[in-house]
């Protein structure tokens, strides 16, 4: 039985294979219960026990995003705490009225309870959206379905902007923020460019300059143009921004379910989660047969190709 067993405050995850303790603290925690332990169902039983706390979920395919859906919806009549009942987001491009809320009132999105994203969502839009929970806090866990395989391009921040929002002259440090060396003045002074320190100033050189950062006009591109905005206030301007879950991680407790990352992982790693019982315990023998089929081959099936076929599925 797959079951999320509380013990004295502590919870025991319990697979068809091995048994591991949940982890409470924040940072990333590999969970590396085999293939076909029962992870996706230990998701949803996290779920269930701490929604009121709030759970970020990231799938790797929309087919798995819909799959959830289907889940919480049965669900969400069941789970209901001082009167409120679960209240759940699935984002995806194939759900055009969470992609309204999420394009036009993004901030709202810290009022759900459970949200869940792709795998490629999760990295390319900005995080901190998915992250905030009501009350001015980050959600409680952030369930990590199979390991990340999408790997973005850092974002660049856009040539046309940065002409705009800095300025130059011969003052070495404004603010305590040394500038940046870009040449000498004819009697060979030193010239520095610093960028703005005041956001407003920066939105305000954007509008006088009529430099839009993203084509769209509603509330996200404008929560986005912030996001940059502020990137570069913290880390400069030709800093690339990277989306990766190690830059989040230490704000909540972060779950990677993947079967097999024991053997991506250094058997040493601390992140891992120590198991108790067998990660792979299956009594399964594979056998491989030749099939006369190929790829992108027309064949005329016939009565004697189909008892072939089954012929040798058997041997």
């Amino acid at each position: 039985m797959i079951q999320l067993i509380n013990n004295n405050n502590k919870y025991e995850m319990e697979f068809l294979n091995c048994k591991m303790e949940l982890p409470l603290s924040s940072g990333l925690h590999v969970c590396s219960s085999g293939c076909g332990s029962g992870k996706t169902t230990m998701i949803q039983q996290i779920i269930e026990k701490f929604w009121k706390d709030g759970i970020l979920v990231a799938v790797p395919t929309i087919e798995q995003a819909k799959e959830m859906e289907n889940y919480l919806d049965d669900l969400k009549n069941k789970l209901i705490m001082n009167g409120k009942r679960l209240k759940f987001l699935i984002l995806h491009t194939e759900n055009p009225d969470s992609l309204d809320i999420y394009r036009n009132t993004p901030e709202d999105l810290k009022a759900f309870d459970v949200i869940v994203v792709t795998h490629v969502r999760l990295v390319i839009d900005p995080v901190q959206l998915f992250l905030n929970f009501r009350g001015g806090g980050y959600r409680r866990f952030c369930l990590l379905d199979e390991m990340i395989n999408f790997f973005p391009t850092p974002f660049q921040i856009p040539d046309k902007i940065k002409p705009v929002i800095t300025f130059a002259d011969l003052v070495k440090t404004h603010n305590g923020i040394p500038g940046t060396k870009i040449g000498t003045d004819e009697t060979d002074r030193t010239i520095y460019q610093h960028t703005y320190r005041d956001k407003s100033i920066m939105k305000a050189a954007l509008k006088k300059n009529k430099i839009k950062m993203f084509s769209a006009n509603n509330e996200l591109s404008r929560y986005k143009e912030d996001y940059i905005l502020d990137h570069i206030l913290h880390s400069g301007i030709d800093s690339p921004i990277m989306n990766k879950v190690k830059d989040f991680c230490s704000m909540l407790t972060v779950v990677l379910f993947d079967g097999t990352s024991d053997l991506i992982f250094p058997s040493n790693d601390p992140r891992m989660i120590s198991v108790v019982g067998y990660r792979y315990s299956s009594d399964i023998t594979f056998h491989s047969f030749q099939i006369e089929l190929k790829r992108k081959t027309q064949i005329s099936w016939n009565e004697e190709m189909v008892s072939k076929l089954l012929l040798s599925a058997k041997q």
